[in-house]
């Protein structure tokens, strides 16, 4: 379920970057895909951890995920700012005052800031590679205690 929530957040971030231009129609579908991704991704990232620690790591192990994903979660946008402000266009504007030239973030900006998340999304799949399966069409097939089987 990990793998098929990374493909799908991949495939979003990347129709995202594709259809910044192309209307407020695409760009919502866009997203509810790479949405429906992370949510995937993350619903099933818990199950990974829940089954796979012991019992008395259990509340480590989930705080440490919520700390990794508000880590990443202050990162994102503080790159995708800074894209935002590097890559800009102008843009002439009316105002009653007369024309002047205002600074917009530019098609670039958003392409890259989605390429990179997308980016992110492939280099996980390495570290859920080496995750062990612990549930299998609905039944635990590895408890990590002697004493749950």
């Amino acid at each position: 379920m990990a793998f098929a929530g990374l493909a799908v957040a991949v495939l979003g971030n990347f129709l995202i970057a594709f259809n910044v231009n192309r209307g407020l129609a695409a760009l919502i579908a866009s997203t509810a895909v790479a949405f429906a991704g992370i949510a995937l991704l993350n619903t099933s990232l818990i199950s990974l951890i829940t089954f796979s620690v012991p019992r008395e790591r259990l509340g480590l192990a989930t705080g440490l995920n919520t700390v990794l994903r508000n880590l990443a979660g202050s990162i994102g946008p503080a790159v995708a700012g800074t894209l935002i402000t590097t890559y800009t266009s102008a843009v002439l504007y009316a105002t009653p005052l007369g024309y002047t030239f205002i600074s917009l973030p530019s098609a670039v900006a958003y392409r890259l800031s989605f390429y990179i998340a997308a980016a992110a999304f492939i280099a996980a799949f390495v570290p859920l590679a080496m995750a062990k399966e612990v549930i299998k069409r609905g039944e635990v097939i590895y408890t990590a205690n002697a004493q749950d089987k």
